[in-house]
């Protein structure tokens, strides 16, 4: 049983667990085994076929959120910037100064208003312009329009964001929970061959091997022939 203490561990992220599980399985698959050990690649097999579909559904999940995501930051950039162009027209009518002009209507700066979180700047934004409603300046009511619009465009984008969010978390979750399967079904794997190639270390270190690491050997030289007796060492993914 010393040997299981020489094989390698899957890196320790998912891209990292996805590449190794894929390697394992591959290896397992063009090699013949005894009877005690199949069930035990049988198993991580399923378990990893499952965790694979889970990761890729986790992937595009969070795909669907960061495009949502990406149009909420589009939409809020569009109203910083008719943010400033309502501050400038503001101050050319007279209605605040170069150094406050949203003083009698807002406690924010314009820069202050636009550093503010999504929501907060949208809720703040109409604040402001509700309080511009009855102006009669036609560039500042122009331009308080233009940020009504443009702070609807940020309140619809955010609410778009919510389902997407919320099904990247469920997949998350999902993947995370299948996570903990996949380790226990890999523990289960090294423990049988552990047994199996107890007289065996190299096939045992092939089977359980971090991809990187049977490809760097089998370039470096060519692999023992395995003795009549032996389970034959599986081979290496081609890279």
């Amino acid at each position: 049983m010393a040997n299981r203490a020489k094989t390698s561990r899957p890196h320790a992220t998912i891209t990292g667990h996805r590449a190794y599980g894929d390697a394992v399985v591959a290896r397992a698959r063009a090699a013949d085994f005894p009877k005690d050990l199949r069930g035990a690649v049988r198993d991580f097999a399923a378990v990893h076929a499952r965790f694979e579909t889970s990761s890729v559904t986790a992937e595009n999940a969070r795909a669907a959120r960061d495009a949502a995501l990406h149009a909420v930051a589009l939409a809020d950039a569009a109203l910083d910037a008719r943010v400033l162009v309502l501050a400038d027209t503001m101050v050319a009518a007279r209605l605040g100064t170069r150094i406050k002009p949203f003083a009698a209507f807002s406690k924010h700066s314009p820069s202050a208003l636009t550093d503010l979180a999504y929501a907060d700047e949208v809720r703040e934004v109409l604040a402001l312009v509700a309080k511009l409603s009855s102006t009669k300046d036609r560039s500042v009511a122009a331009a308080r329009r233009e940020c009504e619009k443009a702070a609807a465009v940020v309140k619809k984008a955010l609410g778009e964001l919510t389902a997407p969010q919320s099904a990247y978390t469920k997949a998350l979750g999902a993947r995370d929970e299948l996570l903990l399967g996949w380790t226990k079904a890999l523990k289960k794997l090294e423990r049988r061959a552990a047994v199996t190639f107890e007289d065996h270390p190299a096939a045992l270190r092939a089977l359980l091997a971090a991809p990187d690491g049977v490809q760097v050997r089998t370039r470096r030289r060519e692999p023992k022939k395995a003795s009549a007796t032996a389970p034959a060492a599986p081979t290496a993914p081609r890279s």
